[in-house]
């Protein structure tokens, strides 16, 4: 499109050249500037939406969204980085696999999935998780244990 439009107006140029008195080529040669301008103008904000959208996304993908209420200064920890941490903390082992079966029946750490759909865990609720079972509780009955384990099982 801007191709056919500059060759229009090097043919518009090239007739106001043999015509200088005509003021009727030279408003036409103006008038063809400025649309040229203007259609470049658009591609030029076109293409820079594209590069901001862009660069949005990949800071989507490679910055963990966070879930509501959690801050940015607690770590995020990816399934495999989980066994190291509670390593490393409590020293509880706890590998990608058991992680796994514990997101599935709901007696894990409370996590979130990112944009790519991997469990992300952020290092409160993982430390929240780890106190309850490195410390455990004294109950009374069974059912006072798992109204207990049950409701911070879910958080």
């Amino acid at each position: 499109m801007i191709e056919s439009q500059l060759s229009q107006l090097k043919d518009l140029i090239e007739a106001a050249h043999f015509a200088p008195d005509d003021d009727a080529y030279l408003a036409i040669v103006i008038d063809n500037l400025v649309d040229l301008r203007e259609a470049q103008q658009k591609q030029i904000d076109l293409l820079t939406a594209l590069v901001e959208g862009q660069t949005q996304l990949h800071r989507a993908a490679s910055n963990h969204p966070l879930p509501p209420g959690k801050s940015s200064m607690s770590k995020k920890l990816t399934a495999r980085d989980l066994d190291a941490y509670c390593r490393s903390k409590a020293g509880v082992p706890l590998s990608a696999k058991t992680a796994a079966n514990k997101r599935h029946d709901g007696t894990g750490p409370a996590y979130y999935r990112d944009a790519s759909g991997r469990a992300i865990y952020d290092s409160d609720d993982v430390d929240e998780w780890l106190a309850v079972r490195v410390n455990p509780q004294k109950f009374r009955s069974t059912t006072e244990e798992e109204s207990t384990i049950g409701r911070i099982a879910r958080r």
